[in-house]
């Protein structure tokens, strides 16, 4: 990834996908841990955005959660450069939990990593 700030989209977008799986099936992380063959402080270091889980991992835990594997990236989009030479970039929706559960929108809005809400840094 290109920078620090999509490195940290990605991350909360992974993270916050997960602890709302993992929450709508009522598991700690410990036992979602248990399941998926992972040491309990992997989970806490995913859901704390602390830590980019290998395709593997994300597997695991899908399978686990019962969800399909891309619910844990919903939300990340890849825009694609428009020209070569000049970087892509990820986007987020502006939505902390996935489609269907309680409290999440239908319609997710779409921000430019760096027109994001959560990169305001008047709140830094």
């Amino acid at each position: 990834m290109g920078d620090q700030r999509e490195r940290e989209i990605v991350l909360s977008r992974v993270a916050a996908n997960l602890r709302s799986a993992r929450r709508r099936l009522d598991l700690s992380q410990e036992t979602l841990g248990i399941l998926a063959g992972l040491h309990r402080t992997e989970i806490g270091m995913l859901e704390n955005a602390e830590r980019i889980p290998r395709i593997d991992t994300i597997v695991k835990l899908a399978t686990v959660l019962e969800i399909p594997v891309d619910q844990l990236v919903d939300g990340l989009t890849w825009v694609p450069p428009e020209r070569v030479g000049e970087s892509g970039r990820f986007v987020a929706a502006a939505v902390e939990l996935l489609p269907g559960s309680p409290g999440s929108s239908a319609e997710a809005q779409h921000f430019p990593a760096d027109q994001s809400p959560q990169s305001d840094p008047s709140q830094s």
